[in-house]
């Protein structure tokens, strides 16, 4: 892999190309990680996809250290040019000290996204899938808009989804002011109306994504090389009030 300049973040990354040539972002292990949280965000993208979430395309390689590395494929270039990026942030025009909801970005895409309700209907996904699989970096710099010509946008692949198992429970980007930042599967189900989708159809999708994700967490997380005892580490991620909350809610259907 040759270097291609560093990135921002709390995490050590780089922008590198990979044995193709193709623009990926390379996310290293810290010397003080005493988890897998490359493994488990790969894992998590790949659950995402598997969901139905729009997600980056991510896979894990071992580094020159033999530590291994997370390359995610860049989507911010299409035929070698760059596509326009905005973060969510800079699409609602919020102030970077200050939070928002899912529901601004909502507002948003209906004034600003090519194919609204398509978009709120990912968006909406994306909010389903932070709560269930313990996802507390959703911040707003953490949504992507990619510009998809004549002014109009569509949401970028999903990225930076890391299963938090041990963490306190809430969103960086709340619901909507209704519920605040709690991570609260009800909430997001009770708000399905701001993204245009009823409350049946919402319970639908929902049901669908938390059996996709009982079924199929843990092969996703042997697949980016988890351990036993790294699954079993991650379990309260996937497997927590909420998630039962979920279950219950569309066995009620």
């Amino acid at each position: 892999m040759g270097s291609a300049g560093s990135l921002g973040g709390a995490r050590p990354k780089a922008s590198v190309r990979d044995e193709h040539g193709n623009l990926t972002i390379a996310k290293f292990t810290a010397d003080d990680d005493t988890m897998p949280i490359e493994r488990a965000e790969v894992a998590a993208l790949k659950l995402a996809r598997v969901v139905g979430v729009h997600a980056a395309a991510a896979r894990i390689e071992l580094g020159d250290t033999g530590r291994p590395v997370a390359l995610v494929d860049r989507f911010d270039r299409a035929a070698g040019d760059r596509v326009h990026y905005l973060s969510a942030q800079s699409f609602i025009g919020a102030e970077p000290a200050t939070g928002a909801y899912y529901t601004d970005i909502a507002d948003a895409l209906r004034a600003h996204a090519l194919d609204p309700r398509a978009q709120l209907t990912e968006l909406f996904r994306r909010v389903l899938f932070t709560i269930l699989v313990s996802n507390n970096d959703d911040h707003l710099k953490n949504h992507g808009l990619l510009h998809a010509g004549e002014g109009l946008w569509v949401l970028s692949p999903a990225f930076d989804i890391n299963p938090q198992p041990h963490r306190r429970r809430h969103l960086e980007t709340g619901i909507s002011e209704i519920s605040g930042n709690a991570a609260s599967i009800e909430a997001a189900v009770e708000a399905a109306p701001f993204f245009d989708i009823e409350r049946d159809a919402a319970v639908a999708m929902l049901s669908g994504m938390v059996s996709a994700i009982d079924d199929k967490w843990r092969t996703c997380c042997r697949a980016a090389g988890m351990t036993p005892a790294e699954i079993e580490m991650y379990e309260p991620a996937f497997d927590h009030d909420e998630s039962r909350i979920a279950r219950s809610m569309t066995r009620e259907r």
